[in-house]
């Protein structure tokens, strides 16, 4: 009997199993369409874009194999919980607490937040 050994994808940030494997492309993409009827000037809209890329290229760093579910194309390196986390450290730090408050409850943050405490 020949046994296969199945590769369980990983989190690259927190090690924890990624069950809905989004890319960071789409998953900042979904953030952006949130985003757009927030009434945010400018300057904070591009503090955020610019924390996103950022957050898109320190995802790139680490190497999978999980396809993205939404384009099929690009690799999910991270799992939906430190997707949100992250994303909410940039909302939180380049906005103000309302929108921090509308992204946690619209992306259920209190949801992952017990999880990293």
């Amino acid at each position: 009997m020949e046994y296969k050994i199945r590769e369980i994808p990983l989190c690259t940030e927190c090690a924890d199993v990624v069950t809905n494997p989004l890319c960071p492309y789409c998953f900042s993409r979904h953030v952006l369409l949130w985003l757009r009827d927030k009434n945010l000037d400018d300057r904070q809209v591009k503090k955020i874009l610019s924390g996103l890329k950022k957050f898109i290229i320190e995802a790139e760093e680490s190497s999978t194999e999980i396809d993205c579910i939404i384009c099929n194309k690009e690799q999910a390196y991270l799992c939906t919980y430190c997707s949100i986390k992250n994303t909410s450290l940039i909302i939180e730090k380049n906005s103000n607490k309302e929108i921090a408050e509308l992204f946690g409850e619209d992306f259920n943050h209190k949801l992952w937040k017990n999880r990293f405490n």
